[in-house]
């Protein structure tokens, strides 16, 4: 992977939050479930191929995001290392075996997809369709 296409993971990231925090508060609150999940699988994706500067920095940006109530699982992704890592800590392991449901109306669902299409955000796009399961309606 090139250092434009890991940067890339943080751009597409914070393109997306910026896009939701700044939508109606149905939306936001709906659309707002979709990332976490999606931070999670973006810096792992990023540690898992060698890129630990940018996974953590992706970390460090968004961590507030997410906190207070993922600060214990932050935490564990704060103390990864290297790749090795990964593999040994069984609540990590856990985000990369098992997708993570998350529930959308039709509306959300079409205004996100039309997002990330019009957008180009494929990197989302990819890690959406491998690591979520949106059920929509």
């Amino acid at each position: 992977m090139e250092d434009s296409k890991a940067a890339r993971y943080e751009e597409s990231y914070t393109e997306l939050r910026d896009w939701i925090y700044k939508l109606c508060d149905s939306l936001l609150s709906e659309l707002n479930g979709v990332l976490y999940p999606l931070w999670v699988s973006a810096f792992l994706e990023l540690a898992s191929k060698q890129y630990l500067a940018e996974a953590r920095q992706l970390l460090f940006n968004h961590r507030q995001d997410h906190e207070p109530e993922y600060t214990d699982e932050i935490d564990q992704l704060a103390e990864i290392m290297d790749v090795v890592n990964i593999d040994s800590n069984p609540i990590i392991a856990q985000h990369r075996r098992i997708k993570r449901t998350v529930r959308l109306s039709n509306q959300a669902d079409r205004a996100l997809t039309e997002f990330l299409h019009n957008r180009r955000l494929h990197t989302l796009v990819r890690l959406m369709n491998r690591h979520l399961d949106v059920l929509v309606g």
